[in-house]
């Protein structure tokens, strides 16, 4: 299934269970390039992680500021619920506010000790120059927790951050054959 119609399912669903009002994705992915069908899983790709959270402003704010990503869409739908969908690279990112939420976790771990609890345990990025990066991440104040940590087992380093909520950031330095 291409790309656009898989989005365009998933869409009506969220529709349908009333998560959003018209959003136009197909404005979002207009500069997409077309590729050739792949059947089944062959053209299985990310699109976005959702993110709940107490502040979408912040959050918003964070991830511009932070990490470049823009802001796209930014809606309220009938359930109470404001979603902000924001982009960077062609990765998506939904940051959704609802009326007392709550983090059932509590204090998060720091990793590995992070991995203690199941469940999706943080967001994973790359990027050709993780130093940059790192210094990047330091003049706007975020407190690294591994700075351009090498990582034998996979032959390359990994900077660990958290988000203003609490969510678990790494960012790994490309290298051919770990990373695209």
């Amino acid at each position: 299934m291409p790309l656009k119609r898989f989005i365009l399912i998933v869409c009506l669903m969220l529709i349908s269970f009333g998560l959003f009002t018209t959003v136009d994705y197909g404005r979002l992915f207009a500069a997409e390039k077309t590729s050739p069908f792949k059947p089944g899983l062959e053209s299985l790709r990310i699109f976005n992680v959702a993110l709940s959270v107490p502040n979408i402003d912040t959050g918003i704010k964070w991830y511009s500021d932070a990490l470049g990503f823009s802001l796209k869409q930014r809606r309220k739908v009938s359930t109470g619920i404001e979603i902000a969908l924001i982009e960077k690279n062609g990765f998506f990112i939904d940051l959704i506010q609802i009326a007392d939420s709550n983090n059932i976790e509590g204090t998060p771990k720091d990793p590995p000790q992070h991995l203690l609890v199941q469940g999706l345990r943080n967001i994973v990025f790359y990027v050709d120059n993780l130093k940059a990066v790192d210094a990047h991440l330091k003049s706007k104040g975020i407190k690294l927790m591994w700075e351009s940590r090498y990582i034998p087992e996979i032959k390359t380093s990994v900077t660990n951050f958290r988000d203003p909520f609490g969510n678990l950031v790494a960012i790994w330095e490309r290298k051919p054959g770990i990373t695209p």
